[in-house]
Parts: C-alpha cells; sequence; structure tokens
C-alpha cells in the first residue's frame, strides 16, 4: 500500500496530499502557473568571482554561496522550481543563465592598477606587512578593490592596487610615529580633459637604510 505524502505548495503553503515526492505545486496553483507568462531574466555570472550581471549593470552579491541554485534564489528571493536546460525556473520568472568575466576580473586581469604602495624595510617587515595589506584587500569586497601585482624590487616590495580609496585606508592604518610615510603622483594621461594620475605611497620601516 503507498502511502500518500504531506507535502506544502511552494507558492500558496496549501497542504498537498500526494503519493508523488516530488510534487511541488497545488492542483490550483500548478493550473495557474501554466496560464501564466513567466518573466525572462538573462543572468551573467562572472566566472572568476561572486559579482553578478543584470542588464548592464554588476552588482556585487549580499551573500556568497559555494552552490549556484542556492545563489539565484538569494538574488532573487525566490525558490527554484526547475532546472532547464537553459537556466532555472523560479515562481515568476525564467532566469537564462550564462557566464562571464565582469568588469572588474577584466581589469585585475588586464593588469589595471590607480596606487602603488612601495614596502620598504626588512625581510621580517615586508613579509607582515604585505600579509596584512592582502588581508585588508580581501576584506574590503568593493568594486576594483584588488591587487593587479606584486613586484620584488631592491630594498622591498611594490604593491599594485586597483582602487586609489582602497591604497589609501590601508596608508592611514599606519602610524607616522613607527613608519615613514610619503605620498607622490604619477602622471600617466588626460580622461574627459583632465589630467589622470596615479598615486604612489611609501611605507618605510624606520631605521633601515633611512640614509
Amino acid at each position: 500500500m503507498i502511502m500518500a505524502l504531506r507535502k506544502y505548495c511552494i507558492r500558496c503553503g496549501k497542504q498537498i496530499l500526494s503519493e508523488k515526492p516530488i510534487l511541488l505545486l497545488c492542483r490550483e496553483c500548478s493550473i495557474k502557473e501554466k496560464n501564466e507568462k513567466k518573466e525572462e531574466i538573462s543572468l551573467v555570472l562572472c566566472r572568476e568571482c561572486f559579482r553578478y550581471r543584470l542588464g548592464k549593470r554588476w552588482y556585487t552579491p549580499r551573500t556568497i554561496f559555494d552552490n549556484v541554485e542556492r545563489y539565484i534564489e538569494d538574488i532573487f528571493n525566490e525558490k527554484i522550481v526547475k532546472i532547464l536546460r537553459v537556466g532555472y525556473e523560479t515562481g515568476s520568472k525564467i532566469i537564462k543563465l550564462n557566464y562571464g568575466i565582469c568588469d572588474e576580473c577584466s581589469r585585475m586581469y588586464g593588469g589595471y592598477y590607480e596606487a602603488i604602495i612601495q614596502l620598504r624595510g626588512s625581510d621580517d617587515f615586508l613579509e607582515r606587512e604585505e600579509e596584512k595589506i592582502i588581508s585588508m584587500v580581501r576584506l574590503s569586497y568593493m568594486p576594483r578593490n584588488f591587487i593587479s601585482k606584486i613586484v620584488k624590487v631592491k630594498g622591498g616590495k611594490d604593491i599594485y592596487l586597483g582602487s586609489k580609496k582602497i591604497a589609501y585606508k590601508i596608508v592611514r592604518s599606519y602610524d607616522k610615529k613607527q613608519y615613514i610615510l610619503k605620498t607622490s603622483h604619477i602622471f600617466y594621461g588626460i580622461k574627459d580633459g583632465k589630467r589622470v594620475s596615479r598615486v604612489v605611497y611609501l611605507i618605510k620601516e624606520k631605521g633601515v637604510n633611512d640614509g
């Protein structure tokens, strides 16, 4: 004897008694869904990070999941009811899913940078401060907050950053009484009729090659 399973409609919450374990909609909602034309939405996920594009704009997600289905449900605040060949179906939408590269990742891999932090000091200082800067960038998940490259130079390391804002925030965390801090600018072009420059910050350990 097959027992009827007690489940609930994911759309209206009505109790369903059915022998089918995968039934998600009650009879009334199922009929209504067939008669409704669902909104079709094109969603692009960046294959390198967690950003997504709707229309022409890229967005940073509120929450990061390791599962695409949960990620999509969080974006649209709807449960997925069906997996499609082109994407997913929710109660009110057909979501066509594609993958691409967001603007920020494109800039990062293209070597884009707005600021350079020059670390100068002992090996212990360089290792400690490099880890600190990497951690601050990772925890500040905002547009252009990325490290383009880290270059080892004589006496230290140069860290190339995608954003002047994150570079300024990092430098502000250093005490002038403990470190030698200097700022300079490098002119590199004109945009919209205005001079554009990159900012260079020096963070130097006191007592090491000060001369």
